[in-house]
This record gives C-alpha cells, sequence and structure tokens, in this order.
C-alpha cells in the first residue's frame, strides 16, 4: 500500500519539475536585447541554485518545507553572482559554476560564514557565556 506522503511527494516533484521546465522555456524563447540577455543569465543561475539546493536537501533528508526556504534565499544570493563576481574582479563566466557552489554549500553554510567574519572584524563573540 503506498502511503498519503508518498502522493504528496509525488504531487510536488511533478509539480516542481514542470514549473522548472516552464521557466526554462521561457527564458529561452526570451527576447534578443541585451538587459534581457542578463537577466535571462541571472535567472539560469538562481534556477541552477535552487535545483542544487533542492537536490542537496532532499539528499540530507530535510523536510521539504526547510529545503524550498533554503532554495528560494539561495537562488536569491545566486541571482547577484556575477555582480558580485565583478566585484572582487573576478571573470563574469563562472556566474554559473559559483551559482551551482552556492546551491550546494546551502543557506546555514554560508550564514555561519558571514557570522564568523564579521564577528572576526569586530573583534564581538556571539559565544555563549
Amino acid at each position: 500500500m503506498v502511503s498519503y506522503h508518498y502522493h504528496i511527494y509525488q504531487y510536488f516533484t511533478d509539480y516542481l519539475g514542470s514549473l522548472l521546465c516552464l521557466c526554462l522555456i521561457h527564458l529561452v524563447g526570451w527576447g534578443s536585447s541585451p538587459g534581457s540577455a542578463l537577466i535571462r543569465e541571472q535567472a539560469i543561475g538562481a534556477g541552477l541554485a535552487a535545483w542544487m539546493t533542492c537536490l542537496r536537501g532532499r539528499y540530507l533528508g530535510r523536510g521539504w518545507r526547510k529545503t524550498t526556504f533554503d532554495a528560494a534565499i539561495c537562488a536569491l544570493i545566486a541571482w547577484f553572482a556575477r555582480d558580485g563576481l565583478a566585484l572582487v574582479g573576478i571573470d563574469n563566466q563562472f556566474s554559473y559554476l559559483s551559482s551551482i557552489i552556492v546551491g550546494y554549500l546551502g543557506n546555514d553554510y554560508l550564514g555561519a560564514l558571514l557570522r564568523r567574519r564579521l564577528e572576526k572584524k569586530s573583534g564581538e563573540s556571539n559565544a555563549p557565556q
């Protein structure tokens, strides 16, 4: 007997897969103006990060709610990966790779990394006393 949760899981995976396909079809068919090309690259990078985060979250056995929120946050971070690479002087051709790395590392790791760097710069510690 197949459980109710399996049907919900199957529905969401089918829904997310079809939504991703529709987004990719829309992005590929977008106009050829320079602005739309930049937005298309940023959207593809955000999609790659979200997809990698979903795969990693499900591999680690996390629930759909946490995985979805983590994917959304990683997609927002990856949307600006191209700008971040330009800020540190790295070529923009690595924006897709950086989006995949953002998706693989996830929100928890990136947040902890940012907190450590800020604590190191400020000299304060957030550790329990």
